[in-house]
């Protein structure tokens, strides 16, 4: 049977299995396997098409798509993986010739970059996607900052590590299924990828761990995992939870309009320009998009981690490689992620000059004495301090609690830091429960106190 082209071929191969097409070709491809045959035609035979797509397709070097791999191709291979990644994708490409997912993938691994280095300066953080929702984003954003800075955490269903902050001894249950989950596995990948807590203390960098939040749960399940004393415990004050659409939101969207405009167009006809954005902005809502993207999931199929809901699980989960086990969808994920590498080596989205909100960088109504991160607003900065605060005094208790009882010494030990414990979880409740945001300030006017307190007990 002939086939006369590659789409003919992929109808051909999803009513034959991958077995029947590898045995009724198997002594050609065998012959023809050291000699490789260039694709000069459009009506290719189905040998010509397996030889090309199994044998000598530019795309058999991406393995983890990665820097040195995109170097290993020609530019003649380039150029042929460009024509058939728009002859695949013609329909759904924009005005820069990328689909919507490779512009929203570049857009928002330029924005967090931004945000990023802003707040703690370009190259002095490391990102840690958690589970799969970002991972390909973080993928992108490697490519932008250097893939030794990003890497993934293939952690699901983290939001069980959210414990109860209302009384101390629910630390003790939030330990105990650390220990019952093997958390060890987890730090020893830790070290696997260069982020051993010796290394977290030495290297000056700030770690951010980012997941895309919906009820927020599992970020702050995450951030208790890792500051806790079994993974890198004293270095919590180096350690950023972030609510991935929050960075986002902190980007000027006037900034966003040349992903969708031609530089060229741009200088030609700047009112024209800034109409079609217009327009573009009440059509599309460009981080509306992104979150009803993540939320329906869509980006996972790209991913190159499976879920891991135990930590024991986590090497296997992370091991490189496209997830698909059907084959138009592993090609079709391949060529995506050449279109992604490919973009940043010619700098196809260089010409955006992304800005931050002058809201976000000149707040009003500052709060003395808080020092607000550019994704957080007031109330969240006040939690998210809070929350450290009512840790550390966990930690604490916990420890002084366990020489306690080895000392089998009084239960009044305790009290000092249960004391502490009460006035912290009272701002939450005053100001979550009761929502007077005045507590707000009387925490921060009090904080140093508190915190001076917390100190002279740790030395006691």
């Amino acid at each position: 049977m002939k086939i006369q082209s590659i789409a003919s071929y992929n109808n051909y191969y999803q009513n034959n299995t991958p077995r029947k097409i590898n045995k009724q070709y198997r002594p050609f491809l065998q012959e023809t396997q050291k000699r490789p045959i260039a694709f000069t035609g459009s009506r290719l035979g189905a040998a010509d098409a397996l030889i090309r797509l199994f044998h000598i397709n530019p795309l058999n070097h991406f393995n983890d798509f990665s820097r040195s791999e995109y170097l290993k191709l020609s530019k003649s291979e380039i150029m042929r993986l460009r024509k058939r990644y728009d002859k695949i994708f013609s329909p759904l490409l924009g005005p820069n010739g990328n689909t919507e997912t490779e512009v929203l993938h570049s857009y928002a691994a330029n924005c967090v970059k931004k945000v990023f280095d802003t707040q703690f300066g370009e190259g002095n953080y490391t990102v840690l996607t958690i589970g799969r929702s970002l991972s390909s984003i973080g993928k992108v954003l490697g490519y932008k900052i250097g893939e030794d800075n990003v890497h993934n955490i293939p952690m699901s269903s983290v939001g069980r590590y959210n414990y109860n902050i209302a009384n101390p001894l629910n630390y003790f249950s939030f330990l105990k299924n650390l220990k019952q989950d093997n958390v060890a596995s987890l730090t020893k990948y830790l070290e696997s990828i260069g982020l051993s807590r010796k290394n977290i203390e030495t290297s000056g960098k700030k770690y951010i761990l980012t997941d895309f939040c919906y009820t927020g749960h599992s970020l702050i399940g995450v951030e208790n995992v890792f500051k806790s004393d079994f993974v890198w415990g004293s270095k919590s004050d180096n350690v950023f939870g972030v609510d991935f659409i929050k960075a986002l939101s902190a980007i000027d969207e006037k900034s966003l309009f040349g992903y969708y405009v031609n530089p060229t167009e741009k200088q030609e006809n700047l009112a024209h320009c800034y109409k079609l954005f217009n327009e573009f902005k009440e059509g599309f809502h460009i981080v509306e998009k992104l979150e009803n993207a993540l939320i329906h999931n869509e980006y996972k199929k790209y991913s190159q981690v499976t879920k891991s809901y135990n930590f024991d699980n986590i090497f296997k989960a992370a091991k490189t490689g496209v997830t698909s086990s059907r084959f138009l969808d592993f090609y079709k994920q391949k060529i995506v992620w050449f279109k992604h590498l490919d973009n940043e080596m010619s700098g196809a989205f260089n010409h955006v000059q992304l800005g931050i909100k002058d809201s976000v960088i000149n707040r009003e109504k500052k709060i003395p004495g808080q020092q607000p991160l550019l994704w957080n607003s007031l109330i969240s900065q006040f939690e998210s301090d809070l929350r450290n605060d009512i840790t550390e005094v966990n930690k604490l208790f916990v420890k002084i609690y366990d020489s306690q009882m080895r000392n089998s010494l009084g239960s009044d030990i305790c009290e000092p830091v249960v004391k502490l414990h009460k006035k912290l979880y009272s701002y939450f409740t005053k100001v979550f429960v009761e929502k007077d945001v005045n507590y707000v300030y009387d925490y921060y006017q009090m904080r140093s106190f508190l915190q001076s307190i917390l100190k002279d007990i740790k030395s006691s």
